[in-house]
């Protein structure tokens, strides 16, 4: 698996860069997460969603076609 270039989007999820930092601690995954591609092509962004009215972790899918802004989203 090859991970998504740090302070890039996953294609799908502009403009939301990704930092593919992991920590040890209670809260392992920053708000910006990391990003992979799957072996179907598809695209994953898992992350802590601090803006939540309850933060807990949150992963963004993307799914070709890519159609830039927020329409990329399918079922996970």
């Amino acid at each position: 698996m090859t991970l998504q270039p740090v302070g890039t989007p996953i294609p799908g999820n502009e403009p939301f860069d990704v930092d593919n930092l992991i920590s040890l601690n209670t809260q392992q995954l920053t708000g910006d997460g990391f990003g992979y591609p799957t072996s179907g092509g598809n695209y994953s962004n898992p992350l802590f969603a601090s803006f939540l009215p309850t933060a807990s972790y949150l992963e963004v899918f993307s799914a070709p076609p890519l159609t830039p802004r927020f329409e990329n989203f399918g079922t996970s």
